[in-house]
């Protein structure tokens, strides 16, 4: 039961992440996109992103650990839904102006695009909820 518990708390928090961030761009939609704009503008990592960049290598670091220690039978999806959001970040990282300036494109796009990306999040966030109920 122990090496599913590491799991199930990895499965909240990403729902509860995701959850939040598709609540926040659904439901202040215009504000938050202007403020991820002027985030994504900035020449260098802006706070946001400099706050989500330990998030992010600690969920890395935390999942392998359970991959490593506590593996449970699909532990796989998480480790594999997180390795590649690693990978993403790194790539982030080390491209941030191309980055910036692709989703700085991207938001001022807009249209349904913002919207069908929230509700995708919305989705994931539900999803991993359900992981942590169901499966682990």
């Amino acid at each position: 039961m122990e090496h599913q518990m590491w799991y199930q708390v990895l499965s909240w928090v990403l729902s509860i992440t995701c959850t939040v961030k598709a609540l926040i761009g659904l439901l202040f939609h215009q504000r938050f996109y202007e403020w991820d704009r002027k985030q994504y503008l900035s020449k260098r990592w802006p706070i946001s992103f400099v706050v989500f960049l330990p998030y992010g290598i600690g969920l890395c670091i935390v999942t392998w650990y359970a991959t490593y220690f506590h593996y449970v039978k699909h532990g796989w999806i998480l480790t594999a839904t997180v390795s590649v959001t690693g990978l993403k970040l790194i790539n982030i990282v080390f491209n941030w102006k191309q980055t910036s300036t692709a989703f700085v494109d991207f938001i001022e796009r807009g249209g349904i695009s913002l919207w069908l990306l929230d509700i995708a999040v919305l989705v994931i966030g539900i999803s991993f909820g359900l992981l942590a109920i169901y499966v682990y």
